[in-house]
């Protein structure tokens, strides 16, 4: 039987799973590997993962106001030791910013063919 070709999206295949697992790995791979790791090994994996969500979170419009509208420089983050010198926020916090920026609102939707961002 020949392979029927699709024009949808085949989302399975727009993931790299080897590389993500290796990244992230499942529960057992976890248990034998991270959680094994000496302390030292783990604080910077774990500042590692930590200044790559702060990398994006610069991206992130939301994320970079409200760093920006508390004072905070992308130099004043050098590592996990400084994950207090980040605001917190509430979903309320969020709420407001998608009113206030309706584009990046339409942006967090699920589906398509929403005409309002769902708040």
């Amino acid at each position: 039987m020949a392979e029927m070709q699709t024009s949808l999206p085949i989302y399975q295949k727009s993931i790299d799973w080897t590389t993500f697992f290796d990244i992230y790995p499942v529960p057992d791979v976890f248990e034998q590997t991270v959680y094994q790791w000496p302390r030292e090994t783990l604080h910077k994996f774990q500042n590692q993962r930590f200044m790559q969500l702060v990398e994006t979170g610069w991206r992130n419009k939301f994320y970079s106001r409200r760093w920006r509208a508390a004072g905070v420089k992308p130099e004043d983050v050098r590592s996990i030791d400084d994950i207090a010198k980040l605001p917190s926020y509430t979903s309320d916090d969020v709420k407001t910013d998608q009113a206030e920026h309706p584009l990046s609102a339409i942006s967090m939707v699920a589906g398509a063919n929403c005409s309002r961002p769902r708040l």
